[in-house]
């Protein structure tokens, strides 16, 4: 969406809806990668001071936004943590650091963009993978470098500015750990902002080849061929295999949690996951489970801890040591019909301890049935009455507010472009047209 985004900013100055489209665009980007925010107001209000006629669109394009955004900055500010609203929507996932010459070589996910293995096969070095991958980015860097000392520089300029601010906010997001679950914490993935580097350098070098005119031939085929070739181990990545994405049955919970849910769509089911300090993270799920819908940024950065999540933490502590504490009155409280402990990772010697314990205490327990081992772990069901909890529902006034507001934001973006009429050519004829003159010879 970025370089759409792009051309609608650059269509705002003539027209109101391509200002209309940007706001959404705009919209769309942060809702899905707020950590590149920064990036796109500067260039916003960089396009508008430097357009004053059209500051009046420009200017209106991260307002939509603002809006959107509007409860989660409320709630940061109350909290103290604004900087949580750069985290990233969904599920927290963790994986390596990337360093920066790793992001710098346009890999976020760390490694080298699958090289790693070519070169080991072809039994060269490991330090030859960083040289083999620099060469075949070296004739597209040369030419975004380039384009600053070519004609059209003033095109160039900005563009290796977006790479630059790019890159940053790439380094910044892979060591800004915002986001927890459990005693893990995660950083943001670096790979929206590494969008904005590659957009960059890209556009640059385009800006060089249009300048380089007759002679821009061999760069060309040198800063696209390698590009390609740098890309073909990812391409080829899901052809042979190599890809961790499979099918899944499309349950979260165990069958018999998802059937009950079938009826029982506020069913609750306290999952108890052990962790590689020894402790267990409490979750708890509402029907099928947790849906990509369900998950908050406020729940993932949330550091203080609340008198909910304090009970809940107190139950879960109960249930997973032998205690003398009578669970069943906060189970039936909170809604809790099931109580599931996955798997804890072979790797892990801490974890599989605070399972096993978990697992001997649940067994012990007189007020659950165990089920038994599922395909999720271990299963064990509360057989009293519990209380129906109450889905949270959203403010209607709120819900309102946004779709007037981006429902004339989107009418707005509709083409009203004027057709332009063909002029009636004009004669040098100085005579008066004689189409209804009568007829002399009647």
């Amino acid at each position: 969406l970025v370089p759409w985004l792009v051309l609608a900013v650059v269509g705002a100055a003539k027209q109101w809806s391509s200002a209309g489209a940007a706001a959404l665009l705009f919209a769309a980007i942060v809702a899905s990668a707020p950590i590149v925010a920064p990036a796109l107001v500067l260039g916003v209000l960089a396009w508008g001071f430097t357009h004053p006629r059209s500051m009046h669109r420009t200017l209106g394009i991260p307002l939509p936004t603002v809006l959107l955004f509007a409860p989660l900055i409320a709630t940061h500010s109350a909290r103290g943590d604004l900087l949580s609203l750069l985290a990233e929507p969904g599920v927290p996932f963790g994986g390596t650091t990337t360093s920066g010459w790793q992001l710098a070589l346009g890999s976020p996910a760390g490694g080298s963009n699958g090289w790693a293995a070519i070169t080991e096969a072809l039994g060269l070095p490991q330090a030859a993978t960083l040289v083999v991958v620099a060469a075949l980015l070296a004739p597209l860097a040369a030419l975004a470098l380039l384009a600053a000392f070519l004609p059209g520089s003033r095109r160039a300029v900005p563009l290796l500015s977006l790479s630059l601010l790019g890159f940053l906010l790439a380094v910044a997001s892979a060591h800004l750990e915002l986001s927890h679950v459990g005693s893990a914490t995660f950083a943001i993935w670096p790979g929206a902002a590494l969008a904005l580097y590659w957009l960059g350098l890209v556009g640059s070098a385009i800006v060089a080849l249009e300048a380089l005119g007759a002679a821009a031939v061999i760069p060309a085929l040198l800063a696209s061929g390698g590009a390609i070739v740098l890309a073909l181990p990812l391409l080829a990545a899901p052809l042979i295999g190599l890809v961790a994405v499979h099918d899944s049955d499309g349950r979260m919970l165990p069958a018999f949690v998802t059937a009950e849910a079938a009826t029982t769509p506020g069913i609750g089911t306290l999952e108890l996951i052990a962790q590689p300090d020894g402790s267990l993270a409490a979750t708890l799920h509402r029907g099928v489970g947790t849906t990509l819908d369900e998950q908050s940024t406020l729940r993932s950065t949330a550091t203080a801890v609340t008198a909910e999540d304090e009970a809940l933490a107190t139950l879960a502590g109960n249930l997973a040591s032998r205690s003398g504490f009578d669970a069943a009155a906060e189970l039936e409280r909170l809604g809790i019909s099931f109580v599931l402990v996955p798997s804890a990772p072979d790797d892990s010697a801490s974890a599989m301890v605070a399972r096993t314990r978990a697992v001997d205490a649940l067994d012990s327990d007189a007020t659950l049935v165990a089920i038994g081992e599922t395909d999720n772990g271990y299963l064990w069901r509360y057989l009293g009455e519990v209380d129906d909890v109450p889905e949270p529902t959203p403010n209607p006034f709120w819900l309102a507010a946004l779709a007037i507001v981006f429902g004339v934001v989107a009418i707005t973006a509709l083409p009203t472009g004027r057709r332009s009429r063909p002029a009636a050519e004009r004669t040098d004829d100085e005579n008066p047209a004689d189409t209804f003159e009568e007829d002399d010879s009647a």
